[in-house]
């Protein structure tokens, strides 16, 4: 299973990026991005990355998929402060990469992103049984 957490709804994911989830972890689910507020201390935002933490594990406890794995994609802090603690639980977590194209028209510039891939933020030790 991929957990999806970003504040992009699998719903919004174009297809090549749904299909290389799909056919990597077999199966997505969204687990809303926490709002973060702007004013929030350090120690407010670590208790979240905590609190996301739990909840990532209790979910991959009860999945049935052999490979599991996060999509972080939000707010810096939160994102690494929870990246540390996934990485110190052996959670696999990946971003997703993308190619972004300037579209220049007589109302202004817009940029366009098409997906290319994921990309682990760390590498886990392998564990050889």
């Amino acid at each position: 299973m991929l957990i999806n957490l970003s504040n992009h709804p699998i719903t919004t994911w174009s297809q090549p990026q749904q299909e290389a989830a799909l056919k990597r972890y077999h199966r997505i689910e969204d687990l809303e991005f926490p709002k973060i507020d702007p004013k929030a201390s350090f120690e407010d935002v670590k208790k979240f990355a905590e609190e996301f933490l739990w909840r990532i594990i209790s979910l991959f406890e009860i999945s049935q998929d052999e490979k599991n794995a996060v999509h972080v994609m939000g707010e810096f802090t939160f994102t690494y402060n929870l990246l540390a603690l996934l990485k110190e639980h052996s959670v696999e977590s990946v971003s997703s990469t993308t190619e972004r194209s300037v579209i220049d028209t007589p109302t202004g510039k817009y940029s366009q992103f098409s997906f290319v891939g994921f990309r682990p933020y760390y590498r886990l030790p392998e564990v050889k049984i």
